[in-house]
């Protein structure tokens, strides 16, 4: 042979494309490069496989052996140990995972990572040592393969669950515990005996033991709130906060330094959802600020100033239901999935957004300041609280029972917005023993406040409120009244700069916003008199 000859030859046998050969290890599938040609040469150990330039687990399962061997050992680890995982989709179609005959029906999204930590655990108790990077990643892709197959669809709850009329709370004890709550009470049994199945968080902890002879309605006694008619509110939203599928309104509540408003909004969190962290901080990035909401079970978001729009339409998502969806990191098409309906508390200042929308969907309850002579520390108080979740989780547990009861016969018509949230609170109302025009009533004035906080562009009626506050019922012309708002507004430092200038502009703005100083206490009316318009102030 010619010497340009075996050049080209030589040539062409090392640009041949690499196949992929499978070496069976202990370690798991084995994918190696090998330089040969499709047909292996003669007396090779080599196994060629029909399908070569595939990559990933699809190609690991679909390659095919030319020559059949008839006693193939197991090509990988992953393969025998993925059949004790019960494979399936959620109501949102992500690939989940559950250990069968596990008691807790723990349910885990294939891909993250608490499933690589479950994979990775069930390989080192079978070969001793933990799985490298690669065959991890195989055993990842495997399952996600096998996911994609499957038929089943399962919900999947987090920390509440609400079908068949029955209400289940995840006590997230480690043992599968779960609260099943129905018309006649409630008791304690395993989440593999009722068939519900949870996704558990990191965040989440556990929930006390409930302790027979609670009072639930007890455990407001510490919060000074400035309107009572406010307690309504604010003891009928943890209940509705377990009633899944339906918008809940986020609780703000707001109030000066020193009202407990941190304090209290992490009692009522750690009554039914406890978790790691006590309050949270906003975000201004939506994204961030999803994946926040969906990792809480109750998000609580302390010490709020201002959002931007996007925030305030996350949180309208996060009211009524919605799914926000981003870009999975390092990929082109997959993607992630984040639940943002939630029960969310708030706490701030003052009502912390102007945007209409959010505003038409919130509870507002107002905090007063602690006196000198009742003032406690935050330690004492916690600890006492502590003490008595057993009894006061007692006491929530046999009203939201007779909340179910209630609910089934409880006619109502002339619903307002977020009639879901509404009926369910008007049956905890009737649960608690209150007169259910109280609660229509409070929840009125909340909406009107709402209302007359996104017509207060310009912090008029703030400030208008604060001069209510001081001066009292009267009745005098609007241009005297005009002009002692003006000092009062001075005096508190507030720019002249947008509020009315004349007194016939200043009592048009009043008319236009009357109606929405009766959640603070007031009635301003401005009349016609004899010689001037007369303005009369009224508490009510």
């Amino acid at each position: 042979m010619s010497r340009k000859k075996e050049k080209h030859k030589k040539n062409k046998t090392l640009s041949a494309k690499p196949s992929l050969t499978v070496v069976p290890s202990r370690d798991g599938v084995d994918l190696r490069a090998t330089q040969h040609s499709p047909v292996a040469p003669k007396g090779s150990n080599a196994t060629s496989y029909a399908g070569v330039g595939r990559t990933g687990m699809q190609a690991a399962t679909n390659l095919r052996p030319i020559a059949e061997v008839a006693d193939k050992p197991e090509p990988s680890g992953f393969p025998k140990l993925i059949q004790a995982l019960e494979l399936f989709r959620d109501q949102q179609n992500q690939p989940c995972a559950v250990l069968k005959n596990d008691p807790k029906l723990d349910v885990f999204y294939i891909g993250t990572k608490p499933f690589k930590q479950l994979l990775e655990g069930l390989f080192y108790d079978e070969y001793g040592k933990l799985p490298t990077k690669a065959v991890l990643s195989d055993g990842v892709r495997l399952c996600e393969l096998l996911s994609s197959r499957e038929m089943t669809k399962r919900t999947v709850w987090k920390r509440f669950a609400h079908y068949n009329g029955e209400i289940c709370i995840d006590t997230c004890d480690g043992h599968g515990s779960v609260i099943v709550v129905t018309g006649d009470g409630y008791s304690i049994r395993q989440a593999c005996e009722m068939g519900v199945y949870f996704s558990r968080n990191e965040n989440s902890c556990p929930l006390p033991t409930p302790i027979t002879g609670g009072d639930y309605l007890s455990m407001f006694d510490a919060m000074n709130l400035k309107h009572k008619h406010d307690l309504i509110l604010v003891a009928t939203w943890p209940i509705v906060a377990a009633i899944q599928g339906i918008p809940k309104p986020p609780l703000m509540l707001y109030g000066p330094a020193g009202s407990t408003k941190s304090t209290m909004a992490l009692m009522l969190k750690n009554l039914i959802a406890p978790d790691a962290q006590e309050g949270l901080k906003i975000k201004n990035n939506d994204a961030e600020m999803a994946q926040i909401i969906d990792k809480h079970d109750m998000p609580f978001f302390d010490n709020v100033t201002s959002v931007p729009q996007t925030i305030a339409d996350l949180f309208c998502m996060a009211v009524t239901g919605g799914n926000f969806i981003k870009r999975k990191l390092f990929t082109d098409s997959d993607e992630v999935i984040f639940n943002l309906q939630k029960p969310m508390i708030t706490t701030s200042l003052d009502i912390w957004t102007n945007a209409a929308d959010l505003l038409d969907r919130c509870l507002f309850v107002e905090l007063a300041p602690v006196g000198k002579a009742s003032r406690r520390d935050r330690t004492s108080i916690l600890t006492e609280y502590n003490d008595k979740q057993g009894l006061y989780l007692d006491g929530y547990l046999k009203v939201l029972a007779k909340t179910l009861q209630c609910y089934r016969t409880m006619p109502l018509d002339n619903l307002p917005r977020m009639a879901d949230y509404y009926k369910w609170a008007y049956a905890a109302t009737l649960a608690l023993g209150f007169d259910e025009n109280d609660f229509v009533e409070a929840y009125r004035q909340s909406r009107l406040k709402g209302q007359l906080h996104s017509l207060d562009q310009d912090g008029f009626g703030r400030i208008f409120v604060r001069f209510l506050d001081s001066i009292g019922p009267q009745e005098m012309s609007s241009t005297l009244f005009h002009t002692k708002f003006l000092e009062f507004a001075k005096k508190q430092g507030v720019s002249m700069d947008h509020l009315p200038k004349a007194a016939n502009a200043f009592s048009k703005k009043i008319r236009h916003m009357s109606f929405a100083l009766q959640p603070f206490g007031w009635s301003v009316a401005v009349r016609k008199g004899r010689d001037a318009n007369m303005v009369c102030v009224n508490k009510i």
